[in-house]
Order: C-alpha cells, then structure tokens, then sequence
C-alpha cells in the first residue's frame, strides 16, 4: 500500500488532472495521505481527525461487531467475524498496530492545514467549519456506539505502548496549532 501511494503521488501531473476544475475541491476518505502529497505545495490544503489511540480501537472494534456485511466486508473484517476476536486480540493484532502511523507514513502533521481531535469534536468541527467554509454548522449525532468495550488502566497502558507510534502521533496532534 506505501509504494502504491508513493507512485499515485510521483504521478503528479495525473493528480492533478484528475481533479474537477472547480474552485473548492474536497477529496475525503481512509487512505495513505502520501498518495497526495504532491498536492501539499499547490494550493491545497490537508486535514485529518485525530482519536486517542485506545478509543479509536474501541470505537472501529465496535463499529465491526455491529456493521458486518459479508458482501461488503474486507477479509481482515470478515476473518475479526469469523473467528470471534475479543477486543484485545484486535488492539494487539499486527494488522490493527500503529494505523495513524500507516496511514500519515511520510507525511508529518506540520503539512496538515488543520488537525481535529475527537474528543474535542463539536468545538474542532466550528473550528473547521469556520476556517474552511467561513460558517458554523451543528453537529449531526452519527454512528454513535450502543456498548462501551471495558479497558482498564493497564490493559490501556500496554495498549499505547503497543501503538506507540499511533500515541506519538496522538500527543503530537494534541499539541498541534494550526
């Protein structure tokens, strides 16, 4: 997946061809923030939402329990599915290890117009709406976990130092002041 993204973002010319000739251009979704990097010293400007590590594995845990569509599901979901993992078999997996890390690989967050955090979302999204759509906005309720996953301290403790670069990166997003 990282050489794939670094070759889309060596394609420069056919990036940015790609996209609609219009003024405002947003280009959402889960993948390696490096396929666009290229993008970085136009005019474009990127953004990412940050959660604290152990919660964001609670939350995508959860969210695969309750969402699972055979048709649909990719064979890690399916294989979670199938042979039942408990929540700590998924934070402890190497496939769920460190995704923040893999996803911004090569890409630090000094290059991120914005950084949302999570646990702030109502305030960071008037935040965002106001630095990039010049508005406020209200906050749909969405995809909001029915259960809570029991973590304790230290099952938490071993969890951030199983993703310590996901934690890294966390702290460094709590911190960030664009």
């Amino acid at each position: 997946a990282k050489w794939k993204a670094l070759t889309a973002s060596l394609g420069r010319k056919q990036i940015l061809a790609s996209l609609p000739n219009e003024s405002s251009v947003c280009i959402h979704g889960h993948f390696l923030a490096q396929k666009y990097r290229v993008l970085h010293k136009h005019e474009f400007k990127f953004v990412t939402w940050m959660r604290d590590p152990v919660d964001r594995l609670m939350s995508h845990y959860q969210f695969w329990l309750r969402d699972y569509n055979p048709a649909t599901a990719g064979p890690l979901h399916t294989r979670v599915i199938d042979e039942e993992w408990d929540f700590e078999r998924f934070a402890f997996s190497h496939e769920m290890r460190n995704v923040y890390a893999r996803f911004l690989w090569r890409m630090p967050l000094n290059n991120f117009a914005f950084v949302g955090i999570f646990e702030r979302l109502e305030e960071d999204t008037q935040r965002f709406a106001l630095q990039f759509l010049q508005a406020e906005i209200e906050m749909p309720k969405l995809n909001q976990s029915q259960g809570q996953v029991i973590v304790d301290r230290p099952l938490a403790q071993r969890i951030r130092r199983w993703h310590a670069e996901d934690q890294k990166l966390y702290d460094e997003a709590l911190a960030f002041k664009h």
